[in-house]
C-alpha cells in the first residue's frame, strides 16, 4: 500500500451500539470534565524530553506496514535510539479507546481521523497540547487551515495533522473518447451536463448488469463535498446547528444520489464496485470500469506505482458558482488524557510531521518505485510540501501524472471541512445513514435529510 493511505481512520464510524454505549462512558468522566488531563486547562510549565529520552510510547491507529510510515518510524528510532515504540494499527477503535482512557490506562498516543477528533475532545478524552507545543516550540502557522480547524476546540488545539487528503475526479480518458465526449464536459457545476455525461459513459451489459459506472458521486462517503458545491451545510460552522436538512442540501444529496440510476441503482453498483482492484493493476479506471469517479490524491499515488502508463485526467470539483472546491481530511495525532508520556508523545508528533522527515520520507518512496512514477506526498505541512516538490519530485514525462501533480499543488488550500462538534462521530453517521438512504429508495432525499438532521441536532444538543 502506498505511504498516503496509511493510518488513514475512514470517515464512517463504527455504528453498533455507539450512542448508548457512549453516554454510559461519559459518565465516568464527570468528574474530571475540567482538567483535561495532563496538562489542566491553565498554562502550566511542561518537560520535552531530548533525544536521550528513554521509555516507551504506545501507539494506537498507526502501523509501519508502507514505506512513508516505516522511513518516519526508523528515523525516529535512530534519532531516540533509546525509546520504544509499541504499535497497535489500524484504524482507531472508539469503544476500546474511551473505556481505555476512563479505566486510567490509555495509549501515549493515538492517530484518528480529523473529523472525529472533536467528539473525543469534548468528552474530555485528549489532552489540549497549547503548551506542549510551545514547550516543544511547534509552529502550528506551518500547517494547513483546513487541517488545523477539527483540530480546535473551545479555544484549545488537541492534535497535530499529518496527510492533507484532498478530492478530485478522476477521468478515464479512453470512456470519455469512446463516448464522443470531452474533458470539458466533465463539469460538476452545471448539473444537466454532468447527467449527460454520465448517461454516455455508463454501460450497461445484456444481463441488466453495469459494465461501467458513467460517473461515480461516491456517496455517501463524500457527502460533504456535494453538499457544499450546492453553497448548503452539514452542521454550522460553530458546530452548533445540524444544517441537513436545508434546501441546498437536499438538492445536492437528491441529484448525486440520482446519478447511481444510470447504471442501475445502488444496489447494482454495490454488486458491480465490489469487484474493483483499486489498489492493482487492473483497478476501475486501468480495466475502464469507471468513466469519471471523485476520489482522493493519494489514488493518484498508487496509479503511478501499479499503472505507470495510464491513460486518465484529473479534473477539479466545482461548485455551482463555477469555482473550483475541494474536501479536506485526513489523520492527526493526539495524545490521551491520562497519557504517561505527554511530553515524549510530543516530540514524537513534532518528529514525524517535520518538514525534514517528510523529505526524508518522500525519498524512501522514490527509491523503492521500482520503474513506477512518483507523484509526491500531500501533507498538512506547507513547508514540507514545498520542499518535496522543490528537492525531491521530478516530472515523469507522462502527461496523465504531470498534469494530475500540478492540479493537486493547486487545489490544496481551497479546501472545505467539517467543523468541529461536540458529536464528531455521531454527525458523520447520521449523514452517512440518511445518505444511504435515499441511495437505497428507501426515502426521498427531504424525508431523509429531516430525519438526519434531527438526529444529528439531539447529538449535538446532548453530546454525553
Amino acid at each position: 500500500m502506498v505511504g498516503p493511505v496509511q493510518g488513514r481512520d475512514s470517515l464512517r464510524p463504527k455504528l453498533i451500539g455507539w450512542r448508548v454505549w457512549s453516554l454510559a462512558i461519559a459518565a465516568m468522566f464527570v468528574g474530571t470534565a475540567c482538567g483535561g488531563g495532563t496538562s489542566p486547562g491553565g498554562s502550566q510549565k511542561v518537560a520535552i524530553p531530548d533525544k536521550n529520552a528513554s521509555g516507551t510510547l504506545q501507539i494506537w491507529g498507526f502501523g509501519d506496514d508502507n514505506v512513508t510510515a516505516k522511513s518516519r518510524l526508523d528515523a525516529f528510532k535512530t534519532a531516540y535510539p533509546s525509546v520504544k515504540i509499541e504499535l497497535t494499527p489500524g484504524s482507531l477503535d472508539p469503544q476500546k479507546f474511551l473505556s481505555a482512557v476512563a479505566a486510567g490506562a490509555p495509549p501515549d498516543l493515538v492517530n484518528l481521523n480529523r473529523a472525529k477528533l472533536s467528539t473525543y475532545a469534548n468528552r474530555n478524552a485528549l489532552t489540549p497540547l497549547d503548551d506542549y507545543f510551545s514547550a516543544a516550540k511547534l509552529d502550528t502557522n506551518q500547517f494547513r487551515s483546513a487541517a488545523m480547524k477539527p483540530l480546535q476546540v473551545n479555544g484549545k488545539t488537541y492534535g497535530v495533522p499529518e496527510f492533507n487528503n484532498v478530492i478530485v475526479a478522476y477521468v478515464n480518458n479512453k470512456a470519455l473518447k469512446d463516448a464522443g465526449a470531452q474533458l470539458s464536459d466533465v463539469d460538476f457545476s452545471n448539473w444537466q451536463k454532468l447527467s449527460d455525461l454520465n448517461r454516455k459513459l455508463s454501460k450497461m451489459g445484456p444481463d441488466g448488469k453495469p459494465q461501467r459506472v458513467g460517473v461515480d458521486p461516491k456517496l455517501p462517503e463524500f457527502t460533504p463535498l456535494w453538499v457544499y458545491g450546492n453553497n448548503g451545510r452539514i452542521i454550522s460552522d460553530d458546530g452548533k446547528k445540524a444544517m441537513l436538512d436545508s434546501k441546498q442540501t437536499v438538492d445536492a444529496v437528491s441529484y448525486a444520489a440520482g446519478l447511481r440510476d444510470a447504471y442501475g441503482g445502488q444496489q447494482a453498483y454495490d454488486g458491480y464496485s465490489q469487484s474493483w482492484d483499486i489498489f492493482g493493476k487492473a483497478n476501475p479506471l486501468a480495466a475502464d470500469q469507471l468513466g469519471v469517479t471523485l476520489f482522493e490524491q493519494w489514488w493518484l499515488a498508487t496509479i503511478g506505482k501499479v499503472s505507470p502508463d495510464a491513460d486518465f485526467s484529473i479534473v477539479p470539483f466545482k461548485g455551482r458558482n463555477g469555482k473550483e472546491l475541494t474536501y479536506a481530511d485526513g489523520n492527526s495525532w493526539a495524545v490521551p488524557r491520562g497519557s504517561k508520556n505527554a511530553g515524549l508523545a510530543t516530540a514524537f508528533m513534532k518528529f514525524m510531521t517535520d518538514p525534514d522527515t517528510w523529505v526524508l520520507a518522500a525519498k524512501a518512496n522514490v527509491a523503492g518505485l521500482k520503474g513506477g512514477v512518483f507523484t509526491g506526498i500531500y501533507t498538512a505541512n506547507t513547508k514540507a510540501d514545498k520542499r518535496i516538490f522543490a528537492e525531491v519530485y521530478k516530472a515523469s514525462g507522462k502527461a496523465s501524472f504531470d498534469d494530475a501533480v500540478k492540479v493537486f499543488q493547486r487545489i490544496q488550500d481551497e479546501a472545505v471541512t467539517l467543523p468541529p462538534s461536540a458529536a464528531g462521530n455521531e454527525v458523520v453517521q447520521d449523514y452517512t445513514d440518511a445518505v444511504r438512504n435515499v441511495l437505497l429508495k428507501r426515502q426521498p432525499a427531504d424525508a431523509a435529510m429531516r430525519s438526519g438532521n434531527q438526529k444529528i441536532q439531539a447529538a449535538l444538543t446532548n453530546p454525553g
